[in-house]
């Protein structure tokens, strides 16, 4: 990528971190918890990489050198060099296209003055990838595809997550391209036929209109791709204890199934650094801007790492050396809104530096204090999306966001009920900075 095209990307990344974020903007967000099915321990949803702020939802291609290997490669492919910005930095998708695990769709529709193309699919036992490009007969400040419904042949809702992008300062008559990231719900086979229905919110404003776009999946390339390992392997990480299931290699990503013993002292939240290698220390690492794991229940669930599935290495390890974790019984945080102070907190990293009280809400400011070198990046919801107040009526947060601070570090607001008759409020903990570790290496085969 040349310079020119790196100050243009570094603008509009700029631009898109000025940009507030909507109160709706969970709805696209983490559209794909349509169904509430996955919900992470202690009642936390599907869980993400990269996105806890909307800003980091915005094309990966943006703070990514192209790799001129790559794309190269992908530009090689008839048609499909359009896909190099789209999936550059996710080493799964990158393997699959050089490999032409895709489909060509080409089926578009256009309705007041924007034009919806699915270009491209991608998809496994696991995963759907909908590779698409919109191009619109006015300039937009910001447009994001919503209300999206994916159905298969027979009519039936097959969407378990769905993450997908906002695009900024469209320019009319200019193409731009993203992609749909889809999991599938518990039990969904690779469909026949794929019916794609969506709207747009632009400038913030919801298009009443529907777009439609159907097209059959070509089941012959797609099907029966997939290889899985038993592990059944327990490692004990500070007292703490956690069993390896098996590891599934498909197509778009990697999937490992883990047990956390139910007598563990800790609430074990996310691996820093998990990562499959081969033998000759490659790394396949968590998957970026998109799901990275689903809770099958409170002590059980599925992470997901970029996929080496057309590589075959001879020799596959599973290696990690720090989670993040926190005592069961610092896993609340409790709230005075009368005196404005925190009445309970794990450790001394977590502080309350601001509330501001309006006539409905208040807005709950805290600072934590990042002293791993992980954190340098990181980006995670502190807080469960519920909250109680001292009779024990549960709320939901009217909204969250994070962000980082020169001065104060890593931060975050959360929108709250203005109860003050009800205070004090209970918080509950969904990730914190604290940690286990422990070099561990798994041998897969």
């Amino acid at each position: 990528m040349g310079n020119k095209e790196e100050e243009q990307l570094t603008e509009a990344k700029n631009k898109f971190a000025e940009i507030p974020i909507p109160e709706t903007i969970d709805n696209y967000i983490y559209a794909g918890i349509q169904k509430a099915t996955n919900y992470r321990r202690k009642g936390r949803r599907t869980f993400y990489s990269a996105i806890a702020v909307a800003a980091l939802l915005f094309f990966s291609v943006i703070s990514i050198r192209i790799s001129p290997v790559f794309a190269s490669i992908v530009r090689q492919i008839p048609g499909f060099e359009r896909l190099v910005s789209v999936i550059q930095g996710d080493k799964g998708l990158e393997s699959a296209v050089a490999n032409d695990y895709v489909q060509v769709v080409g089926k578009s529709q256009t309705k007041q003055g924007i034009t919806f193309t699915v270009d491209e699919i991608i998809v496994d036992e696991q995963r759907l990838f909908i590779f698409y490009s919109i191009t619109t007969e006015e300039n937009y400040d910001s447009i994001i595809a919503s209300k999206v419904e994916i159905t298969n042949q027979d009519g039936e809702d097959i969407v378990g997550t769905l993450a997908n992008g906002a695009h900024i300062d469209v320019v009319a008559g200019e193409t731009v391209k993203g992609k749909m990231d889809v999991g599938f719900l518990d039990g969904v086979d690779i469909p026949d036929e794929l019916n794609l229905n969506l709207s747009f919110q632009a400038n913030e404003i919801d298009n009443k209109e529907t777009w439609n776009i159907h097209f059959l999946v070509d089941k012959e390339k797609f099907s029966a791709n997939k290889e899985t390992f038993p592990l059944n392997k327990t490692v004990t990480v500070e007292g703490q204890k956690l069993t390896f299931q098996e590891v599934t290699i498909y197509p778009t990503r990697i999937a490992i199934h883990v047990k956390y013993d139910e007598a563990n002292t800790k609430e074990l939240f996310s691996f820093d650094d998990l990562v499959i290698l081969n033998e000759d220390g490659e790394e396949w690492a968590s998957v970026k801007n998109g799901v990275s794991g689903t809770t099958i229940n409170a002590n059980e669930e599925m992470l997901y790492l970029e996929s080496n599935y057309f590589e075959k290495p001879e020799e596959l390890y599973l290696q990690f050396s720090s989670i993040r974790a926190l005592d069961k019984d610092q896993m609340e945080v409790v709230v005075d809104l009368t005196k404005e102070q925190l009445i309970k907190k794990p450790e001394e990293l977590l502080s309350l530096s601001k509330v501001v009280k309006e006539k409905d809400i208040v807005r709950l400011t805290f600072s934590i204090k990042q002293t791993n070198a992980f954190d340098t990046n990181q980006f995670y919801e502190i807080f469960n999306n519920r909250y109680f107040d001292h009779d024990g009526n549960e709320y939901s947060l009217g909204g969250s966001s994070s962000y980082r601070s020169s001065e104060l570090g890593f931060m975050t607001e959360i929108s709250v009920k203005n109860v003050v008759n009800a205070s004090p409020l209970y918080l509950e903990i969904s990730d914190f900075p604290s940690r286990i570790e422990q070099k561990t290496t798994i041998k897969i085969k």
